[in-house]
């Protein structure tokens, strides 16, 4: 979800005070390793397969007990965010924002 507030207060007719918030928050699960390769047989002439020897795969349980295999990792992330300051006219020919955050 994300939520915000922004505000404005008049100090002169030319300068006011702003403020902005934002707060996002997410949260996702991905799996961290594939779950579908079982019974995967490397030749041994394969470059990858150091023994020499024809082998075979077998897909071992993951620490979490899934039956797949895979490990689901949870990734939440917080992200909040501020700007505070004076805006307004500097003479007839300058605008400025100054901010703070």
């Amino acid at each position: 979800y994300t939520t915000g507030a922004f505000g404005k207060f008049a100090l002169t007719e030319d300068v006011e005070l702003f403020a902005e918030a934002l707060y996002t928050r997410r949260e996702s699960e991905q799996l961290s390793s594939p779950g579908t390769l079982t019974n995967l047989a490397i030749s041994a002439s394969n470059p990858t397969n150091p023994t020499g020897q024809n082998i075979v795969m077998v897909q071992m349980p993951s620490p979490s007990g899934s039956e797949s295999g895979s490990v689901v990792a949870s990734h939440p992330l917080n992200v909040p965010a501020r700007k505070t300051g004076p805006s307004g006219e500097l003479g007839s020919f300058m605008s400025t924002e100054s901010v703070t955050g």
